[in-house]
């Protein structure tokens, strides 16, 4: 039995290398790679208008480490002045290290509903807000903070590009490699995986294997495409999926 892994790179790199070291067969497919954003320009306008407890968000690390460059190479620094949140205590963590100030996040369930719940609406009312993510990304934060009278300004920090994949070749390649269990950590993700490999009906074998999904709502996603076998770990981190493919 094999376990795949989609992560991208770096993390998807490193999981299989920590499941090989405890002897735990696993393949990595590569379904999309990151660049900077088009509306990474739009950043330090943004900012230089934030004002006393205006807030930061970040949805992902990836959006923070494409704006920490840009901000760097502008000779600008993370504002002091504002409050700052994150999806959860990884990318909190990556936004601490940048920044250096204090980060508000999830300790449980590490998804938008649960950063929202976090937010003293009666504080943030009138308030403005920058959040930063990608093309793809979820738009229920925004929508609630405008509902909840907030100024907001999304920035997308980076695009997502899709690898080219030839189906026919990996769907072989992972029915040689006698896959039984998938790892998917985002509904794009496994859009995509899904697109690639059941384009043929050759492949549709894939349906019947377990899938471990970070979200209820990645399920939902998972089961309305046909899979049955899914289970939930709420935690995107390397560690937590580890722990989890090892019991």
């Amino acid at each position: 039995m094999t376990i795949l892994i989609t992560r991208p790179l770096p993390d998807g790199k490193k999981l299989v290398s920590m499941l090989h070291a405890v002897g735990i067969k696993s393949y990595f497919l590569s379904l999309i790679k990151f660049r900077p954003g088009v509306e990474l320009k739009k950043l330090l306008n943004k900012i230089n208008k934030l004002k006393n407890k205006d807030m930061i968000f970040s949805l992902s690390k990836q959006a923070i480490y494409y704006a920490n460059v840009y901000l760097n190479k502008n000779n600008i620094t993370w504002p002091s002045f504002v409050k700052y949140y994150a999806i959860g205590p990884k990318t909190g963590s990556i936004l601490h290290k940048y920044s250096g100030h204090n980060i508000v996040y999830p300790e449980k369930k590490y998804n938008t509903e649960k950063l929202i719940s976090l937010l003293n609406i009666k504080e943030i009312r009138n308030k403005s807000a920058i959040i930063l993510q990608n093309k793809y990304g979820r738009t229920l934060l925004q929508e609630r903070l405008i509902n909840y009278g907030v100024k907001v300004n999304k920035i997308e920090c980076y695009e997502i590009i899709f690898n080219k994949i030839d189906h026919v070749k990996i769907g072989k390649k992972l029915k040689e490699n006698n896959i039984k269990t998938l790892v998917i950590t985002s509904g794009l993700i496994l859009k995509q995986f899904y697109k690639i490999i059941l384009i043929s009906e050759k492949n549709k074998w894939i349906l019947n294997c377990k899938i471990i999904v970070v979200s209820n709502r990645l399920a939902n996603l998972a089961f309305q495409l046909g899979w049955n076998n899914i289970k939930i770990i709420h935690d995107i981190s390397n560690e937590k999926i580890f722990n989890t493919l090892i019991k």
